[in-house]
């Protein structure tokens, strides 16, 4: 519920106000129910809202147009040539590719040098798949006996959800700044309309990484120091 500016939660026979820019950004019960006003509050406030099923996010609700000079920043990005595109691309996978080496050092695994000069040859558009050979041996240190894509894995639920919290408020921050999300870098899916924000995230992945293992994902507790694993 709305009233007086504030959101209204109740339960029982009690209720709780809080202010709307203090709301978190995930909706995890199927017990909850938004009126209209309050969702129209939240856009209005620039929240973004995660909407989640059986504990994994399955929805993501933003503002539209929050930016004074939207058709004028969106045709700059849409007419962006396509050698910036390359050196942005470059430049982000780099980044997340020395952020992963930053959180083997973090955990206490070995290997943490590899990753630093990995990274000294990734190149626009990454034609040799440097940052996949990176993902390989970064989550082969990271975690034990682990596989990316397996969906039983209790740390791929761990760094599903985080990722898409993290996605949630890139996306936020990208409509803020006047940027269409869905026009990428690197990510170009024709259905996706989140694809800039999924480019901006890959730099921030490893920051999830490093707290899902410390939110014990590592079953093992300890630093890995080998284990197979697929590229995520």
């Amino acid at each position: 519920m709305f009233a007086d500016g504030q959101g209204c939660v109740k339960q029982d026979d009690r209720e709780v106000r809080i202010s709307i820019e203090d709301l978190a950004w995930v909706i995890d019960t199927p017990q909850a129910t938004l009126a209209s006003a309050l969702m129209a509050a939240c856009m209005e406030a620039g929240v973004a809202i995660v909407l989640a099923t059986r504990h994994t996010p399955s929805g993501l609700v933003l503002p539209f147009h929050r930016h004074h000079r939207q058709s004028v920043i969106a045709r700059l990005q849409a007419d962006a040539k396509d050698s910036l595109k390359k050196r942005l691309r470059q430049e982000m996978v780099r980044r997340k590719i020395l952020n992963q080496s930053a959180v083997l050092v973090a955990v206490g695994s070995d290997g943490a040098a590899t990753p630093k000069e990995i990274a000294r040859h990734v190149e626009p558009r990454d034609p040799d798949k440097v940052e996949a050979r990176a993902a390989r041996f970064y989550w082969s240190r990271l975690f034990t006996e682990f596989t990316r894509d397996d969906p039983a894995d209790r740390r791929n639920k761990l760094l599903n959800y985080g990722y898409a919290v993290v996605r949630a408020g890139v996306a936020r921050a990208l409509v803020a700044a006047g940027l269409v999300p869905a026009l990428g870098i690197g990510h170009q899916g024709a259905s996706n309309p989140f694809n800039l924000a999924d480019d901006v995230l890959e730099p921030f992945r490893p920051f999830v990484d490093l707290m899902a293992w410390k939110m014990g994902a590592n079953e093992n507790r300890g630093p890995p120091r080998n284990g197979g694993c697929t590229p995520g």
